[in-house]
């Protein structure tokens, strides 16, 4: 369902040629139908001038406006009346041929009437603007040919031309910018295609072109003053959401940082005060969607540095003030809620990153700070949504602080245990895999710690490098471990049920991090069986074996990019005890997950 269009129509420009059209003074809903009859009286009895007009035209040109303008002004009152909408309806030709003859002045404004050009051509925004609110002359726009080619260009030549932007000298609001009268093609899910179709004739083919214009479009919306130009914010917003869903467009978009310009857009909307006009709370909820539509559907496909860059933006911040737009317009977010998606799904995925981990803690206490969890009533879905993912999100970082993960490096020389950042670390240029505070502790723990025996072995074994880097694999490793910890009751009642007879060091675990909350599933090592890799569970268990328990194959898929990455570790199978009395037993977790830091990685 489309959002409610504001009716914030401009004032008519006042002219004194004009003084036998009617006056706008007065206006009400009896004197709309004679009125407007008088204005398209106007519009029939001038010839359109030639483009490209000169200063001799300047007086049509006046008029022209001044008719506009007050049609304008009258279409309020068109859909409670029907002989009001049925003179629009048959009058629409008189309109479009000033319109057309207006864009093709604009076409060639640097040999016409410079800025004045661009008033009339504003006009014409504006009037088509206000036939877009009526849903029977929406059709009409739509099956006019020539109409949505024409605002194509209005659209491009508004981003070079940025005076249209400007705000109107008389008062604290801007003309509709070309996106209001551009996105009436786009209200219906077949009419995407057309209007795609004809912005990539228009661009030969360049989408990069395409998606730069509406972020530069969105780009400028966002530094207009609000809420007058509310309406100009989604319809930009509106326009990269519907364009993003056409093959070829969603790549283009990422690459530009779309983005963050989508999560600013967001926290703008949230952040304006609570109105009691219903358009304007309909426009505001609808612009709200669409923002979550967007970054539910592109945040799954970033890399971690746009999503951080969509946190520093205030995304946490822009979900959870956004509630205050809903009660009393929960149909805004039927079918689907995206937020609920982004808080449940999407984001909860990336805290297997410990940069992400960093930035959504950061955010968190910036929701907290607000009090924003006041404006929930009691079980609202989006606050239970939120304080789940609050919580997943302190549980990753307790694991973090508890596994001593801050950041540092600690020198792997025992005795000495000194930490630091990593310019002050030097690694063991034979293995690559042990950090060293100085030479001297490198050539004690060579002679003394027994790295000498254990940096062949390192050297020796068939592991390629994790793509995810040996210090966020810990991390991801570390998390897994907790999982298992946490999870060892239904590990073992899988196992009973699934596998009863077959031992654990049979037995593989997976850990799927790409949905949000882990899934924990079990399988055989015979079913991870892959081309040219015959023993390589084998392998990898067998290198997992210590005095103390039996090694467990764990898989874990992690978020990647556009993609994930499989990496494989092994456990203790201490770290699932259970004592006699089946209460789950206290476990050194570090001390049984030493294995861990061996990795194969892969994109899948």
């Amino acid at each position: 369902m489309p959002a409610a269009r504001i009716k914030v129509p401009p004032n008519a420009p006042s002219c004194t040629c004009c003084a036998d059209e009617p006056s706008l003074a007065n206006l009400t809903a009896e004197r709309a139908l004679p009125m407007a009859r008088g204005f398209f009286s106007t519009l029939s009895q001038h010839t359109i001038p030639i483009v490209p007009w000169d200063a001799s035209d300047r007086l049509i040109f006046h008029i022209i406006l001044n008719a506009m303008g007050g049609l304008s002004s009258i279409a309020s009152y068109v859909s409670h009346q029907p002989d009001l909408r049925s003179l629009y309806a048959t009058s629409w030709h008189l309109v479009w041929s000033w319109i057309k003859a207006i864009i093709d002045e604009h076409t060639l404004r640097d040999r016409g009437l410079g800025m004045e050009t661009n008033r009339a051509l504003q006009s014409a925004i504006n009037l088509v603007y206000e036939y877009s609110t009526d849903e029977v002359l929406r059709d009409l726009l739509r099956d006019t040919p020539g109409l949505l080619s024409g605002f194509i260009q209005i659209w491009v030549r508004q981003i070079e031309d940025k005076p249209c932007y400007g705000p109107r000298e008389s008062e604290q609001a801007t003309f509709p910018a070309a996106s209001t009268a551009f996105v009436l093609f786009m209200y219906r899910a077949t009419d995407i295609p057309v209007v795609t179709r004809e912005l990539v004739r228009f661009s030969d083919g360049d989408m990069s072109r395409i998606c730069s214009l509406a972020i530069q479009h969105l780009r400028m919306s966002l530094h207009l003053p609000q809420p007058q130009n509310l309406v100009g914010l989604h319809d930009s917003v509106r326009i990269i959401s519907q364009l993003q869903t056409f093959p070829g467009f969603q790549d283009a978009f990422t690459t530009q940082s779309a983005v963050t310009l989508i999560t600013e857009a967001l926290v703008l909307a949230s952040s304006l005060p609570l109105s009691r006009n219903p358009s304007v709370v309909d426009v505001v909820g609808w612009c709200i969607q669409d923002c979550c539509r967007f970054l539910a559907w592109n945040l799954l496909s970033i890399s971690e540095s746009m999503l951080r860059d969509c946190l520093e933006a205030g995304c946490l911040v822009g979900i959870m003030g956004s509630q205050k737009w809903t009660y009393g317009h929960d149909d805004i977010f039927e079918p689907k809620d995206h937020r609920l998606s982004l808080l449940e799904v999407v984001l909860p995925r990336y805290l297997v990153h410990r940069s992400v981990l960093a930035v959504v803690s950061r955010s968190i206490k910036k929701v907290e700070s607000t009090s924003l969890e006041k404006l929930f009533k009691a079980g609202d879905p989006l606050l239970v949504a939120w304080r789940d993912f609050r919580t997943l999100a302190d549980e990753r970082n307790s694991v973090k602080q508890r596994m001593g993960d801050d950041g540092s490096y600690v020198c792997h020389h025992k005795p000495c245990g000194a930490r630091g950042g990593r310019d002050d670390f030097l690694k063991c240029s034979a293995c690559l895999r042990t950090a060293y505070c100085s030479k001297e502790c490198q050539r004690r723990d060579w002679k003394e710690g027994g790295h000498k025996t254990r940096c062949k072995k390192l050297q020796s074994q068939d592991v390629r490098p994790s793509v995810l880097g040996l210090r966020d694999f810990k991390f991801v490793a570390d998390v897994m471990t907790h999982d298992v910890r946490k999870n060892r009751r239904v590990l073992a009642e899988q196992k009973e049920l699934l596998f009863p007879l077959v031992p654990w060091s049979s037995i593989a675990v997976h850990f799927d991090y790409t949905s949000g909350p882990v899934k924990i599933t079990l399988s055989l090592h015979e079913s991870l069986s892959r081309p040219g890799k015959g023993t390589f569970c084998d392998k990898l268990v067998a290198r997992g074996h210590d005095d103390e328990g039996k090694p467990i194959l764990a898989l874990m898929l992690v978020p990647y990019g556009e993609g994930e990455v499989s990496s494989h570790a092994v456990f203790s199978s201490h770290l699932l005890k259970i004592d006699e009395d089946g209460d789950v037993e206290a476990v050194d977790s570090q001390k049984h997950c030493r294995c861990c830091h061996d990795v194969d990685a892969e994109h899948q």
